[in-house]
């Protein structure tokens, strides 16, 4: 049985969840039962007997392998605060956004062939002007950025139920796979103005997405992967011009 199995569900416990990973330093875990404490009177949970049982989730969560399965694999644990940026706010311009252009793309790869199919059928139009978001957190490990974002989903009440395909699913049906490529295209931007030697191939690790009711330390369950390849970026940075 998964640590949160019996935290209540709702809007309210993925803010609840948010405002604690954003407070509490990774590398120190004393810092966890203040924020804990606080955040579950804040976002209106009276659950006082369950804050030794959420801490301990938390600690998991942070202490939960992040395979790259490219020879890379930390943990959020390892992350001090000089190698986080918590909420990174974007704008982008964009000259013109045209949904069915990046379900195309999609389209001709393995992994978002699928979801391409769904994004390409939307009627949408394209648009042009701004686009404003918030990246839960991007973290630099080793010389390599990754974008990270929490789920609170709830997928059921065993490890089991957070595996690879249970977790492909969640990302199509609740568009995080288009999400996640917004924020890859901010992110690029965003290296692109920071790093003078920025290049994708060599600085980018790749996308976690961390459904963290589905995650504790030795299991390699509840985190879902993927780093678009050299190739994709370059089309999408095309469509996202």
């Amino acid at each position: 049985i998964v640590p949160l199995s019996t935290f209540p569900k709702g809007p309210g416990v993925g803010d609840f969840f948010h405002k604690v990973f954003e407070e509490i330093d990774f590398c120190d875990p004393a810092t966890i039962e203040p924020s804990v404490s606080a955040n579950l009177d804040r976002f209106g949970f009276a659950m006082p007997k369950a804050v030794p049982d959420i801490c301990a989730a938390v600690k998991g969560i942070l202490s939960a392998p992040l395979d790259t399965g490219q020879g890379h694999c930390f943990s959020l644990d390892q992350i001090d605060l000089t190698h986080r940026l918590v909420e990174m706010e974007f704008n982008m311009t964009l000259d013109e956004f045209n949904p069915a252009a990046l379900g195309k793309l999609f389209e001709k790869h393995e992994i978002t062939a699928d979801y391409g199919l769904r994004i390409s059928s939307m009627q949408a139009s394209g648009f042009q002007g701004f686009l404003k978001g918030f990246i839960d957190l991007v973290v630099c490990h080793e010389n390599q950025w990754y974008i990270l974002d929490y789920k609170s989903n709830y997928l059921g009440p065993c490890f089991s139920d957070y595996n690879p395909a249970a977790l492909t699913a969640a990302m199509a049906d609740h568009d995080y796979i288009l999400q996640y490529y917004l924020y890859l295209a901010a992110l690029d931007r965003y290296l692109k103005l920071r790093l003078e030697d920025y290049n994708y191939a060599d600085h980018f690790g790749g996308v976690f997405y961390l459904f963290i009711r589905g995650m504790a330390k030795d299991k390699n369950t509840g985190v879902y992967f993927h780093r678009p390849g050299n190739e994709f970026i370059k089309e999408l940075r095309r469509i996202l011009s």
